[in-house]
Order: C-alpha cells, then sequence, then structure tokens
C-alpha cells in the first residue's frame, strides 16, 4: 500500500467522526484488498491530502428519501449546497449510505469518482455530481432484477447494444496445459440509454481491471464500477457510469484467457499420430453458443458483426480462418502473429480458426481459391473432394444468382471423435473419413461425402449470408441445405441413385419420426441452453420434405427465382419463417393455386407448427363417387 492511501485513511477516519463504522469498513476492505487497489486504482485514482481537508460541520443525518426527492433537493438550492470542502462532501455522502445496499469498496469508488468528476467538468454543480453517483448506485441495485429478467426470458441478451465490429486476438497452446489468451474490442452502437453492459461469457477468466469502455471518438472513458457473473444465462453484467447514450458508439475493451475445451465445442484440442509421432491441432466449433466459451461477445445469430482477427501461432503450424492471411509478423523465436481479413457480416458462430501442421492440396477457379487440409497420410486421398467442391460452389452460385462472398475456401479434415461437418464461412471443417474418396469409391460412399460437401456449401448462402434469426427457425438453414444437397448431388452422380435416395431416406425417415413418441413440431420456441436439441431429423429431414413440397407446387423456375429473390433481399441479415413465405408466396403461381385471399404462410403454419402429418383416405363409393377423410398422423399419448 502506498503512503498516498495510508494518508488518506487516516486523514477521512480522523475527520469523518459521525460514520465510524462505515469508515472502518472501508478501512478494512481496503487493507484486506490493498494489492488489488495498487493495481487497479493508484494509477488513475484521485486521493485526496491533508491540504483539501478541513474540520466539518457537525453531520446531520438525512431522513431516508428516494432518488427523485435527493434530486429535487439539490436543484432546488438557489445556491451551490455548503460542500464546498471534502470533508463536508464526504461527510455528506456517507449519510446518504443508508437508502442503499453497497459493498464497501463501491462507496469509495463512486465517492473519488465523482469528486474527480467534477474537478474536471469546468465549474458544473458537485450537487449534480452527487445524484449521478447516486444514480448509478440505483443502476448497481437494478442488476438482480435484471438477472430475473433474462432467467425468464430464454436466456437472451437484453436489446441494448448492437454490435458491429469485433478486433479479436489469440493465442493457442494447443500442446502442454492447452491453454489461451487473448483480447477482444467490441464496437458497439447503444440503441437505449443504459448504464449496464451485457455479453456473453462462460468458462473465460476475465481480467476485470482491463476491462474499458470508452466513446468511440475516443475521448470519454466510462469508469466500471461494478460488475456481475451470471452463470444461468451464461453472461456477465458490467455496471458503467457515466451511463450509455441511444445512438452512440462505444468500444468494448476486454482481455481474458481460458482453457481448451474437451468435448470439441467451442476452442478445442485434437492430436493425431504420424510416423509415431504425436501432433496436436486446435480448432473452433462455435455452433451454436460456444463462441462465448471463446471470448467475450454478443452470441446470438441475429447479433451480426465484422470481426478482425489475428492469432499466434508456433512457427512450424499453419492458421488458417474464415478469410485470407494479409500478414505475418514475428513475436519472439518460434511464434508469429497471423493477421486476417475482415469478414463481412456474420453471426459469432460463424467465426473458425485453426492452428495446424497438415498438408494441402489447392486449385484456383474464377475468383476462388480452393484448398483441403490433411494430416500427411491422407492427402492422397484428398482429390475428389478437391474435384467436387468448385464444381458445387459454381452450381450454387449460378442457382441462386448471387456471388459467393470471399475469394478463398478451405476444408480441413479434423480427426475427431464425432462425425459431423461444419459450414463455417470460408472454413468448412469435415470428419476425415469423409475425405477419404477417390473417383474409383463405391456410388454410395461418394454419394454420401458428395452430399456432406453439397450441404455444408448450401450453407454459405442458406445459413451465413441469410441466417436464421434464431434457433427455432433453424430449418431455414439445415432444411434448405439438405434438400438443396440431394439436388446438387444429382448433378455429380448423375444415375438417378440420388432422387430414389431422398425419397428412400429423407422422406421416408420424416414420416417415420413425425409419428414417434418424441416428436415434436419443425418451429417450437428454444432456450439458448436447449439450442442443440433442434438439430435433429425433424429439422433437416422433414424441413427439406417441405422445400421439395413447395418447389413441386410452385414449379421449379418459379421457386427458383423466389429463393434467389429471398436470398438477395436478406443476404447479410437474418430471417424468419415468415419472411421466407411472404417471398415465396409472392408469386403470380402461388397466388393463381391458392384460394382468394389465403396467403402462403397460412397454408405453411400448420406444416411448421403442427405434430405429425395430415393422412388423406379416399373410398370409393358404389354410386360412383369418392368420400375423401383427413386426419393428422401423430403420436398419441
Amino acid at each position: 500500500m502506498t503512503v498516498t492511501t495510508q494518508l488518506w485513511l487516516f486523514t477521512v477516519c480522523s475527520t469523518v467522526s459521525s460514520s465510524s463504522s462505515t469508515v472502518q469498513l472501508i478501512t478494512e476492505k481496503l487493507w484486506d484488498s490493498h494489492h488489488s487497489v495498487e493495481s487497479k486504482r493508484s494509477k488513475n485514482i484521485w486521493f485526496p491530502n491533508t491540504n483539501d481537508i478541513q474540520e466539518p460541520p457537525k453531520a446531520s443525518v438525512l431522513e431516508e428519501r428516494s432518488i427523485s426527492s435527493l434530486r429535487q433537493q439539490l436543484s432546488s438550492e438557489s445556491e451551490e449546497p455548503p460542500l464546498q470542502t471534502l470533508s463536508h462532501r464526504w461527510n455528506f455522502f456517507q449519510n446518504t449510505l443508508h437508502l442503499f445496499d453497497l459493498k464497501p469498496l463501491h462507496i469509495y469508488d463512486l465517492f473519488t469518482t465523482s469528486h474527480q468528476d467534477v474537478r474536471s467538468a469546468n465549474g458544473s454543480s458537485w450537487g449534480q455530481g452527487l445524484m449521478d453517483v447516486l444514480e448509478s448506485i440505483n443502476e448497481i441495485n437494478e442488476l438482480t432484477k435484471r438477472e430475473i429478467e433474462i432467467d425468464h426470458s430464454y436466456h437472451r441478451l437484453p436489446d441494448l447494444l448492437e454490435p458491429m465490429h469485433y478486433t479479436l486476438a489469440l493465442k493457442v497452446y494447443h500442446w502442454g496445459n492447452r491453454t489461451f489468451s487473448g483480447r477482444v474490442s467490441i464496437a458497439v452502437r447503444a440503441k437505449e440509454d443504459s448504464s449496464v453492459v451485457f455479453l456473453h461469457c462462460s468458462k473465460l477468466n476475465i481480467f476485470w481491471d482491463s476491462v474499458q469502455v470508452i466513446d468511440s471518438s475516443g475521448t470519454r472513458q466510462h469508469r466500471v464500477v461494478d460488475h456481475k457473473i451470471l452463470p444461468g444465462p451464461e453472461m456477465i453484467a458490467l455496471v458503467v457510469r457515466p451511463r450509455l447514450i441511444k445512438d452512440v458508439a462505444y468500444n468494448i475493451s476486454i482481455e481474458f484467457s481460458g482453457v481448451m475445451a474437451e468435448d470439441e465445442y467451442g476452442l478445442y484440442s485434437l492430436s493425431y499420430s504420424n510416423n509415431g509421432d504425436t501432433h496436436y491441432m486446435a480448432l473452433t466449433q462455435l455452433q451454436t453458443t460456444y463462441g462465448r466459451q471463446v471470448f467475450p461477445c454478443l452470441d446470438e445469430p441475429a447479433l451480426k458483426a465484422r470481426f478482425s482477427l489475428r492469432v499466434a501461432r508456433p512457427t512450424n503450424c499453419t492458421a488458417l480462418s474464415n478469410t485470407r492471411r494479409i500478414s505475418t509478423t514475428l513475436i519472439e523465436p518460434g511464434w508469429v502473429w497471423d493477421e486476417f481479413e475482415t469478414t463481412p457480416l456474420i453471426s459469432t458462430y460463424i467465426l473458425a480458426f485453426a492452428v495446424i501442421d497438415f498438408d494441402y492440396l489447392t486449385v484456383t477457379g474464377p475468383g476462388i481459391t480452393f484448398s483441403v487440409w490433411t494430416r500427411p497420410d491422407l492427402l492422397p486421398f484428398a482429390s475428389y473432394v478437391l474435384e467436387i467442391v468448385p464444381q458445387l460452389l459454381y452450381y450454387y452460385q449460378d442457382y441462386f444468382k448471387v456471388k459467393y462472398p470471399l475469394g478463398k475456401l478451405d476444408i480441413v479434415a479434423v480427426p475427431s471423435v464425432y462425425p459431423r461437418a461444419m459450414e463455417n464461412i470460408g472454413l468448412i471443417s469435415m470428419h476425415e473419413r469423409m475425405v477419404q474418396r477417390t473417383p474409383s469409391s463405391r456410388t454410395q460412399d461418394r454419394v454420401v461425402t458428395t452430399k456432406i460437401v453439397a450441404h455444408e456449401l448450401a450453407h454459405m448462402w442458406l445459413g451465413n449470408l441469410v441466417t436464421p434469426a434464431w434457433w427455432d427457425h433453424i430449418w431455414l438453414s439445415e432444411g434448405f441445405a439438405t434438400f438443396f444437397a440431394a439436388q446438387a448431388t444429382s448433378l455429380i452422380i448423375p444415375d438417378g441413385y440420388v432422387e430414389g435416395s431422398f425419397v428412400a431416406h429423407e422422406h421416408w425417415l420424416s414420416l417415420a419420426t413425425d409419428v414417434a413418441p418424441m416428436s415434436r413440431a419443425i418451429y417450437v420456441p428454444v432456450l439458448s441452453n436447449q439450442t442443440l436439441l433442434v438439430f435433429d431429423d425433424h429439422t433437416y429431414n422433414k424441413g427439406a420434405c417441405l422445400v421439395r413440397m413447395m418447389q413441386f407446387f410452385m414449379g421449379e423456375m418459379n421457386f427458383r427465382r423466389s429463393v434467389s429473390t429471398y436470398i438477395k433481399t436478406r443476404q447479410f441479415s437474418t430471417s424468419t419463417n415468415w419472411d421466407l413465405l411472404s417471398v415465396l408466396g409472392d408469386t403470380n403461381t402461388v397466388r393463381e393455386r391458392l384460394p382468394e385471399s389465403v396467403e402462403l404462410s397460412e397454408v405453411m403454419r400448420g406444416w411448421l407448427t403442427i405434430v405429425g402429418y395430415p393422412l388423406i383416405t379416399i373410398t370409393r363409393l358404389s354410386n360412383g363417387t369418392a368420400r375423401l377423410e383427413q386426419v393428422t398422423v401423430a403420436w398419441r399419448k
């Protein structure tokens, strides 16, 4: 503890006799945590000295009153209240503390900050400054109420901030202790006046001393006077003063560290053997809500932003991300920083990077470089995937009439435990078993691999460019990708096998699961901690069947034009079920085939919200007519 701090404790304790218990609490708190006080406050907090202290008048205890009544009292004074000296101000300040439930250190923080703010406020009323402090105290107390509101609102972020740009730097130790550290700066726009900043954050160690909130001009810093960890909704809440103002831009900077995951979600590490040696790799899987385990963020699909990423890596490895690497800078012997191009507007779950020591095959097409990365011994088997990726991507680009937004596409073959693939824009990951195909492989094996690659490539448009606004609309991504994967695969393997496999697999599997005991509607409310549950056969298979049904109903050309219009109007944004159906329903063919005043959204609502499927029975009668009966086939308890 510095001499200055000891002097402050001595002078306050010797002059404020009317609140000895409060001062004692502050003194004990400061002595107990003097190391943190030294590191956090001694650099930028003003400490009073003996020249500022005068003998205070006898304190008069204020009656309990509300914030508004205190404001009225202070604003009604025709002249500045008799609070000219520091000791007078402290005396007045501590006599209001019975109105609030505060930690002793908060009292110290807010008192010293209010005094410092007034000293630099060019003559502003200290009484007004005090009211600002008291309102900040009120915001701290509001945190508990806000936490309750979050717990009852699907664990969603309050609609207070709009992210615009993330600047993210990460250093990954994917061997040894398998930890990582980083710093993120988030450019946001305040959508409402607020003194509380909510961010998603889970399983991270936050260096609270590093947290800064500064307006975009860089001229005004907003002090973080309190923070709270909300484990239920996986958030942190920062109380700042002065409050953030609506429509003003701010930068939120945070340093953090974490441990790499063991369940292959978030940022995780894998190992593989090559010639008897063990090699390690690091990569990300952020869908659905695992971005918050890698860096503090606004981790909801609708909150799109641009990302500028730097990754520190060992010199014997390669770093990949969504976009192309633009520079490499030496940090120290054996380590370099790789900096990547800024992404287009994407959701947090689509951000991706990998640190690997793989080999690769590459080919360049019009405006795009394609690469497939595998461990060295599997590289000869990657030629089939490299052959079909350009064909599929250019097919989609022509079908949707919307250009792929990046100049490269990497596919990484992952020696994963889980047989999955992930559609990160510009950096697709897939199980290495799916890459081990050649043109001479069995038709069935080539169909499986081609459909997986085609599925992930369809997401470049349906999922990445146009993103479901929330996970309850995820069939707009997965159902469409499943449908288009079958359609695109038939171009690579044009023998009728794919169409037959769609009917035998997606269609009949959809009918079977729709009457199972655990069946559900495609569109159901989804909590933030239940998002993985909607990635099931209903979303993929029944969703694909509904897309196929709409294609038959509309006709191929009308359907194709409508999907293209849908992507063009919603790209780099989000969509709901009803956004899609309003576009598809706005065609002459649909209007001609539906009764007057009936919208496509009304027809499809039942398909999306009702469990089961309709069964129509036609019975021929003896008089030459027929009777039609319709029932819903579903599981009945």
